[in-house]
């Protein structure tokens, strides 16, 4: 069997040819990015970019979202669902293609990486309501959407590799999926991602959520919150069982985040339970069920 050899930089090259951003999903996440916006920020965003619009209304009317009357307006539907939520719509509809890719490095169906990370984005911003103002829930709900974008690039890359990147996890060498994907690969999903938000020119409150969500320590100071409370809910994630394949729980967790997380694990089950009650309602109308991602 030939070896199969892998070069990190033309991996980290592909980035460049994953279709931009439209301008007003790159405008939505520079707004989101700051922190500081109010919803008729959001509201004028999205209705200046008609194919946003056109996106946002046809999942929000979607029989999916079962709701009692026809949203006619952008600012209807933030209305009746959320700020987070029309977001969430909005940009998963602007990432579609990303979204919506098929994990094949990671043994991961189509849909999933969708899923998984609108169920952290969920739990990021319920997460960032305890983290004494450290954490903007709009922000983190948008980190938590974006953060593991570099799967969707690296995954085709990984395919070959698959068996000497679990070898690498096993008890007795390497237990953690990121420093094999890196020991294997030369780079890991996290710098993928890193580089494709560089691409999309994304602010820098949301690439520390994509850079540094499997090791939150590292991240500046400024941002480390944000990393750990993204650390915390792609944890979750895994564990409600919402992943993205055959990586799911084989990271390093670290419990550091209870230094900005103010929940204990009692609060922290609660808190799962009442994302996953707001997933049902809003990923069927995002990404179909799970027999037609399939």
């Amino acid at each position: 069997m030939a070896t199969v050899t892998i070069n990190s930089e033309e991996i980290l090259e592909s980035v460049k040819s994953v279709p931009a951003l439209s301008p007003g999903a790159s405008q939505l996440l520079d707004v989101l990015g700051s922190g500081q916006y109010e919803i008729p920020d959001i509201v004028r965003v999205i209705e200046n970019d008609s194919a946003l619009t056109v996106n946002v209304l046809k999942v929000v009317n979607s029989a999916a979202m079962g709701l009692r009357r026809e949203m006619e307006s952008v600012h209807q539907a933030v209305a009746f669902l959320g700020d987070t939520k029309v977001i969430g719509i909005a940009l998963a509809s602007a990432g579609g293609e990303t979204f919506n890719a098929e994990l094949a490095g990671y043994h991961g169906d189509r849909g999933m990486l969708g899923r998984h990370c609108l169920w952290v984005a969920i739990a990021a911003r319920e997460l960032a309501r305890h983290t004494d103002g450290l954490v903007d829930r709009g922000v983190a709900f948008t980190a938590g959407l974006l953060h593991d974008i570099g799967k969707a690039v690296i995954s085709d890359f990984m395919v070959d590799l698959v068996p000497k990147i679990m070898e690498k996890c096993g008890p007795e060498t390497e237990p953690d999926h990121l420093g094999a994907e890196r020991e294997v690969m030369g780079t890991d999903h996290c710098e993928v991602g890193y580089r494709l938000a560089r691409h999309w020119k994304m602010p820098e409150s949301l690439i520390a959520g994509i850079e540094h969500h499997h090791q939150p320590a590292e991240a500046s100071e400024e941002f480390r919150a944000m990393a750990y409370v993204i650390h915390l809910a792609d944890t979750l994630a895994m564990m409600q069982g919402v992943g993205t394949g055959m990586d799911d729980l084989q990271y390093k967790f670290d419990v550091r985040y209870e230094e900005y997380v103010k929940l204990d694990t009692n609060a922290l089950d609660g808190l799962a339970l009442d994302v996953q009650i707001d997933f049902n309602a809003t990923a069927e109308a995002l990404f179909g069920t799970v027999q037609e991602t399939e």
